[in-house]
């Protein structure tokens, strides 16, 4: 996300007058935070966990590669990175490159999932067409397998599309070789399933 001159100057002015951040610039400059997370106030804990990844450059805070944003500017950044209307995803993508602030990804799925213009956006999911199928003439020619899970237990489903009838076993796990297990009884011996 570009930051021009100007804007690099509002963030160091907020940064000045956010009471949170003036204390974790001082913290940053006299390299002494307070001894515990009890003792700073809840928003001073938010930066408290990422001390160790903070610096100070020329006024501004920076966590890791990225510039903290002052609570006054907030707002402004939010509904900058969430201009294109791209979704969740993307804006996080690009607040991740350049700027940080608490709770940050949180807001941008908030604002998106209530954005009238990304619910517009979003790509639909696409739902498949039924496919007909030929009942099969013979017993066993086509079977419909699944595996599932009841009471922690496994269990394989297996139905004939001929005659329509569920047969239910217990499975030792999930490999296919208690799948093959299970299902060579009902092949018969010279059938591979």
């Amino acid at each position: 996300m570009p930051i021009t001159t100007e804007k690099l100057r509002q963030i160091k002015k907020g940064t000045k007058e956010d009471k949170v951040l003036e204390d974790i610039l001082r913290f940053l400059q006299n390299k002494s935070w307070p001894s515990s997370q009890r003792s700073s106030s809840m928003a001073q804990r938010d930066y408290y966990v990422i001390e160790h990844n903070m610096h100070e450059e020329n006024g501004i805070i920076f966590f890791n590669n990225r510039m903290v944003i002052p609570e006054s500017m907030r707002e402004e950044m939010l509904t900058k990175l969430l201009a294109s209307h791209l979704g969740k995803e993307k804006p996080k993508a690009r607040a991740s490159e350049s700027i940080y602030r608490p709770k940050l990804n949180m807001d941008i799925e908030k604002s998106v999932k209530n954005c009238d213009t990304c619910a517009a956006n979003r790509p639909q999911k696409a739902r498949e067409p039924m496919k007909p199928h030929e009942p099969p003439s013979l017993p066993l020619v086509k079977v419909g397998v699944d595996i599932f899970d009841f009471g922690g237990r496994a269990y394989l489903l297996a139905v004939g599309y001929h005659s329509k009838f569920p047969e239910v076993s217990l499975l030792d796990d999930k490999t296919a070789s208690s799948v093959i297990k299970v299902l060579k009884p009902t092949f018969g011996c010279n059938i591979k399933p």
